[in-house]
């Protein structure tokens, strides 16, 4: 129907008005499918590639001979690349089919970039282990309209447009003198300028990201060849796991997996508003420079909970070998994992789970915008431990909503709206920076009150058990630095908002270590520079288990201070 339309709109346009009928007539019968695939070429390298020009018009601050070969060399190469991705066309109607499907989906590819959304393998991963919910608030208005006047619109009228079957010798020999002029140009202007090419490309190498369609196309095939990758066969670690023996009492701890939360943006770590009332107010520490694995939660989750450390991490080792909550059970450590996010991404498998957003239900108390709010966390932990064998040391691991953006005010109740103005839209690109930053530090502010809750709450189990709490954000959040919002951007680009995450801890009056695990905990190192790296390793002192993989150098409670000393409570 909508081709037909467009059909008829366009005979209209040019049918029915003054134009000589006859020359507009002429003119569409000549059209083959080698111009569209010059003039779409074209036309792709310079609009649907406009973030990878800004970029390099940002880093380039004069016109000179040097840049402008530079700029030839890279236009002509982008062009190439897209005629090659055509020429190969004969069929009419298949040509038009993947002309429309390259707009649509470059179009979508563009939006998401100007926005600091980079398409790669990890955030790949992200949008297929999102929900439906998730993933629809990403979709807004801006959104909508840029793939309607950039991808559909183009897409239709490429589908109307009439085009002429060229004579195959003929469209061989005029494609290869295109594909030549282009080759040509390249090799020529990149010859003279190499020097400058090359160092340019190797001290810039992130401006791959921003090629479109074809970064995203290489991530894609990287993520379903992965995927496609047999594990052989399960490494097990740390079977020798097993508790130290001596005089305490049962040991619960909960493990709050925090959400975009950024470090900088939490008052224990010196930001400017007090993001943590009640935190502030009971005996917690907070490590004011630690640092996340990865900037996605897929990614970030398996790293974090992994022995393989984030310089040798990769998801098919991971889901290969135990991580922290095998080697746990090895020891006779129970762990539950209760999720109001996503899902584990894999973490929690043979373990003991629940995700709270499999069976929604509206009727309760904590649901809010279409989810539930983090508190809701609280009283599946209580039953949890109630449960649980008496006996067994016990880890509870909760994995909250947190920061989610980017609708940042749905994360928290309306009575926690403190800054204000806030940005209530889920689109914070189009909103004032500072009523995205408000909107996010409520979300935090509300995280604030639920780990207070979550510590209230072991306070009081440690009347007669051991108890500790510790939280730690998977990944930071970009709110509009530099033009970059949200997060997932590749490690290697990621701004430090990406990244900077806070860990925060609190222990019973009565915590005990085994006697040659001595550790201080009226003296932590605040300020040493930490990373998930060094997760699984506390968990294990906590815990006190003894296994031949453990580090005590990335124990976060064993370490030496770095220069800037001890920061007591």
């Amino acid at each position: 129907m909508s081709i037909q339309l467009t059909k008829n709109i366009l005979h209209k346009i040019f049918f029915k008005t003054e134009i000589n009928q006859s020359t507009i007539s002429i003119f569409f019968h000549k059209i083959t499918i080698t111009h569209i695939i010059l003039a779409t070429s074209l036309t792709n390298t310079i609009v649907y590639n406009v973030n990878f020009w800004k970029k390099i018009n940002k880093d380039i601050t004069q016109l000179n001979l040097e840049n402008l070969l530079f700029f030839i060399s890279l236009f002509s190469l982008m062009t190439l690349l897209w005629i090659i991705l055509f020429c190969f066309f004969t069929n009419i109607k298949r040509f038009k089919l993947f002309c429309s499907i390259s707009c649509i989906l470059s179009s979508a590819f563009m939006h998401l970039n100007g926005v600091g959304i980079i398409i790669d393998a990890p955030m790949i991963t992200n949008i297929f282990e999102s929900n439906i919910k998730e993933v629809t608030e990403t979709i807004n208005m801006d959104f909508i309209l840029h793939i309607t006047t950039l991808g559909i619109f183009p897409s239709i009228l490429i589908l109307a447009i009439p085009i002429k079957k060229e004579e195959v010798q003929r469209a061989f020999f005029l494609r290869l003198y295109i594909l030549l002029t282009f080759i040509f140009i390249t090799i020529v202007s990149t010859s003279i300028n190499y020097k400058y090419t090359s160092f340019y490309l190797r001290e810039h190498r992130d401006i791959r990201f921003l090629t479109v369609p074809f970064y995203p196309t290489y991530a894609a095939i990287n993520f379903f060849q992965s995927k496609n990758l047999k594990i052989q066969s399960f490494i097990e670690i740390g079977t020798d796991a097993k508790k130290i023996s001596y005089p305490r009492k049962r040991k619960i701890g909960v493990l709050i997996v925090g959400e975009t939360a950024r470090s900088d943006h939490f008052y224990l770590n010196g930001y400017a508003k007090n993001t943590t009332p009640y935190l502030s107010t009971i005996n917690v520490y907070s490590y004011k420079n630690v640092f996340s694995c990865g900037t996605s939660t897929s990614y970030s989750l398996p790293c974090m909970f992994s022995f393989l450390g984030e310089d040798d991490f990769s998801k098919i080792k991971s889901s290969n070998s135990s991580n922290i909550l095998d080697v746990l059970k090895t020891a006779k450590v129970k762990s539950i994992w209760i999720d109001n996010n996503s899902s584990c991404k894999g973490v929690c498998n043979g373990h003991e789970s629940i995700n709270l957003r499999d069976n929604i239900d509206s009727n309760s108390e904590f649901f809010y915008h279409g989810l539930y709010l983090d508190e809701v966390l609280i009283d599946h932990m209580k039953n949890m431990i109630s449960r649980a064998n008496k006996s067994d040391d016990l880890l509870i691991i909760l994995h909250p909503l947190g920061s989610h953006g980017p609708a940042y005010y749905r994360r928290h109740p309306e009575i926690f709206s403190k800054f204000k103005p806030e940005c209530r839209s889920n689109s914070p690109y189009t909103c004032k920076k500072s009523d995205v930053v408000n909107s996010y530090d409520n979300s935090i502010l509300y995280t604030d009150y639920f780990i207070f809750k979550v510590v209230e709450t072991l306070k009081e189990i440690a009347k007669t058990e051991e108890a500790f709490m510790l939280y730690v954000s998977d990944h930071g959040e970009s709110l509009g630095e530099n033009g970059v919002y949200l997060h997932g951007l590749p490690s290697s680009i990621a701004p430090p908002e990406q990244k900077h995450i806070p860990l925060i801890t609190w222990f019973s009056k009565n915590f005990s270590f085994a006697p040659e695990r001595t550790v201080d905990l009226r003296n932590p190192c605040l300020n040493n520079r930490f990373t998930h790296d060094y997760l699984s390793h506390t968990l294990l002192n906590l815990f006190d288990v003894k296994t031949h993989i453990y580090n005590p150098s990335l124990d976060l409670l064993r370490s030496k201070c770095d220069n800037a000393g001890r920061q007591p409570f």
